[in-house]
């Protein structure tokens, strides 16, 4: 392994650093990339955000509207693609990453980017994403590097959930089933309140919590105001592990557009039991180790959790399934070394 190569510069490009799955995968994959050997930093087209703090405070350099290094590694996420491959052919960089953390449709404009001005690699979070980006752009190099869970800081451990219930309101063992993500149509956090009725009937006491923000909250505020006792709207956490820990199920509604999910992925990691929606993004996920239902039924959602929350031997064994699951094939150890080999091929092939 060459010392050059180890110490290249690799510059993650991204609109922002606020709170979200991509956000968060930049910063694993920069922190990941230290760890390896490189010198990594971030370009922010736009702002900073809390993620760029943390990265800051962990020692990974952040910009915001800067100009590129000139000879580095570029790698791109969301919205900040066709910026990052201008600065980098300006820079004269070793080569373009674009990474895809999710499904999205291309127009005639888009495809015809793609076309004149191709990166030099393209990831995927998910075999899924890879699939559709196949099928809309033929055959473009692509490859799959699922987000990394770091699963150590994801260890639920009976303090922090009782930090967690404290911090709730849940007393003795009230059952609690929490939901992570940001407020919008896709997440379909609005099936999860309708679910809510058919799981009282059988468990009362149970709290549904909803952790994040977004244009949608106001409208699933309103669809759970006849029953606001069983109701938790908690706002964005930028530490989301003491609700996990909380937790006796996690649900994820989403009705479209789940690339991987990363906030299933750390429900997980806590050994938390998962009904999610049978979209291809989760299932790759979740696999055998949760429920999957159809997207947009209110009333399996409801069976499944139910289904759960009346044996507590089923949530406990899908819990460690799930835990495994992730160790196996999401831990950071595991994704650290495809990404060192991905950016090891593009530094040597250029020193």
């Amino acid at each position: 392994m060459h010392t050059e190569a180890l110490s290249a510069e690799i510059v993650h490009v991204i609109e922002d650093l606020g709170v979200g799955g991509m956000e968060r995968a930049v910063q694993s994959f920069a922190l990941l990339a230290r760890a390896a050997g490189f010198s990594p930093r971030v370009l922010c087209l736009r702002a900073g955000g809390v993620v760029a703090d943390e990265l800051r405070r962990a020692g990974i350099r952040v910009d915001v509207a800067a100009a590129l290094p000139r000879g580095a590694l570029v790698h791109s996420h969301g919205a900040a693609r066709a910026a990052a491959r201008v600065k980098a052919r300006l820079a004269g960089a070793r080569g373009v990453i674009h990474h895809l953390h999710g499904t999205e449709v291309f127009g005639l404009k888009q495809r015809l980017f793609e076309r004149a001005l191709p990166p030099s690699l393209y990831l995927a979070c998910s075999e899924f994403v890879a699939g559709d980006l196949r099928r809309q752009l033929g055959s473009p190099r692509v490859e799959v590097l699922h987000n990394p869970v770091d699963v150590t800081r994801f260890d639920a451990s009976p303090q922090l959930r009782a930090l967690g219930r404290r911090e709730l309101g849940a007393q003795g063992e009230r059952p609690v089933v929490l939901t992570v993500g940001r407020f919008a149509p896709d997440k379909g956090q609005r099936f999860m309140v309708a679910a809510v009725p058919a799981v009282l009937a059988r468990f009362p006491e149970a709290l549904f919590v909803f952790v994040g923000d977004g244009p949608a909250r106001a409208e699933a505020e309103r669809l759970a105001a006849p029953r606001r006792e069983s109701f938790r709207f908690v706002g964005v956490k930028d530490d989301v592990r003491p609700y996990l820990a909380a937790c006796d199920v996690y649900a994820q509604p989403s009705v479209n557009r789940e690339g991987l999910g990363l906030a299933v992925l750390e429900a997980m990691a806590c050994a938390r039991p998962v009904v999610a929606s049978s979209l291809q993004g989760l299932g790759e996920a979740v696999g055998d180790a949760g429920r999957l239902v159809e997207p947009g039924d209110a009333d399996r959602l409801a069976a499944a959790v139910v289904e759960l929350l009346e044996d507590p031997a089923a949530r406990a064994a899908l819990g460690a399934r799930a835990r495994e699951r992730v160790e196996r094939e999401f831990s950071s150890n595991s994704i650290a070394e495809r990404l060192a080999s991905v950016y090891r091929r593009f530094s040597e092939s250029s020193s």
